[in-house]
């Protein structure tokens, strides 16, 4: 509802008021500046999860702009590229077809033009096409990639296994938000992440400091992640590994 006065004849809006019934809604405020929010759910409910946050003290501007400019494209879903601990020497963990779906939508605006399939779908991706979308965010040489892949010399094409039923991700993973930015002298940016996680009502789900190298044209490379331990912190639940090669081929191998 609004609050309002009345002046010379008209009425001016002066207070927007959210009006709750606080028997159906249980929150809390973290030291953060999060107020979270769980709307009351009779039993047997079966719908959305009703967890949601509002933070009350607002982040930085250039925080803000940090985080939709070089987090938010990649975020949390269907890749571990900000809750893993790598840098250009250890990337073993990073997964690189998570990372390519990811990429080519940053890169190019659309979804990779491979369709998934929940009965197992397996495609044969031009060399030059799947390079070229993770060399563009990422400092690996081919070679590299080549190593964190299946690669096929003979055709030249990498292996590519949409994800299907047995290794979709659950929803309503965190978002990422930057609360602090570095400029280092050689240019780089360090920007310190946190996860907010509104169904688990929690916004320092992880925290991270996050390396990126800005470009002149615009554009930027992610150079390495460390993950801060906190006892604030959670496990990152959300995240579903792709099927190893065994568990692919139980679960496919027939179809």
């Amino acid at each position: 509802m609004f609050d309002y006065v009345r002046l010379n004849g008209r009425i001016i809006v002066h207070r927007l008021i959210i009006m709750m019934n606080m028997k159906h809604m249980s929150g809390n405020i973290q030291k953060k500046g999060y107020l979270f929010l769980e709307e009351y759910h009779p039993p047997g409910f079966d719908g959305a999860p009703g967890e949601t946050g509002f933070r009350v003290q607002p982040l930085d501007k250039t925080c803000r702009e940090l985080n939709r400019k070089h987090v938010m494209p990649l975020g949390y879903a269907l890749n571990n590229l900000l809750i893993t601990n790598w840098d250009n020497q250890n990337y073993t963990e990073l997964d690189f077809y998570d990372l390519y779906e990811k990429m080519y939508y940053m890169k190019y605006g659309k979804q990779v033009p491979y369709e998934a399939n929940y009965g197992g779908a397996e495609y044969e991706v031009p060399k030059d096409e799947f390079e070229e979308v993770i060399k563009t965010y990422l400092p690996f040489s081919n070679s590299e990639i080549e190593k964190g892949t299946f690669y096929n010399s003979d055709n030249r094409t990498f292996r590519y296994r949409p994800r299907g039923l047995y290794d979709c991700e659950f929803p309503y993973e965190p978002y990422p938000e930057v609360i602090s930015y570095e400029k280092l002298q050689d240019g780089t940016l360090k920007l310190t992440i946190e996860a907010v996680w509104e169904i688990r009502m929690l916004d320092q789900a992880i925290t991270s400091e996050l390396m990126i190298k800005p470009m002149e044209d615009g554009s930027f490379q992610y150079l390495s992640n460390k993950v801060i331990k906190s006892d604030q912190n959670a496990n990152a639940g959300w995240y579903m590994p792709r099927l190893t090669e065994e568990e692919w081929e139980e679960n496919y191998s027939n179809n």
